[in-house]
């Protein structure tokens, strides 16, 4: 039987920034999803990253979903540091996620990820950034 388990990446970036790739990680392929195919991907994890600019910082905001019979293996967290590399060796300076306050599995993957929590509520969530990076405070 084969148990070789494919995740899904999805990347939108400014037109100014590469397409998006595969990502190898240590036990993940992370391929890039098309949107026409989001319906029909059998999930046990997504992760997202949308990516904006202004004058001076590239902004990623990150998001993940991990299939329930999927989860506790660690496969979060190994996927958003695969992003996350990603995404700082294309530029990106800013790392962003919206966690809602009782997801303790998901502040655990932000936590791997350098992220900490900031007083920001957006949406009902807290909005989490790099520790050593400014906060973004806009609920944009």
């Amino acid at each position: 039987m084969d148990t070789t388990i494919r995740e899904t990446l999805t990347v939108q970036l400014p037109r100014s920034h590469p397409a998006a790739v595969p990502i190898l990680a240590p036990r993940l392929l992370l391929e890039p999803l098309r949107v026409e195919d989001a319906d029909e991907m059998a999930l046990v994890l997504n992760v997202r990253a949308t990516v904006t600019s202004d004058d001076d910082r590239v902004i990623a905001m990150l998001a993940w979903t991990i299939g329930t019979r999927h989860q506790r293996r660690g496969y979060g967290t190994e996927a958003g540091r695969a992003m996350a590399a990603w995404l700082r060796d294309r530029g990106v300076t800013v790392l962003v996620a919206d966690i809602h306050p009782d997801h303790a599995a998901s502040s655990s993957v932000a936590r791997a990820l350098g992220l900490a929590p900031t007083d920001l509520l957006v949406g009902g969530e807290i909005r989490w950034t790099g520790v050593d990076q400014p906060f973004i405070l806009t609920g944009k």
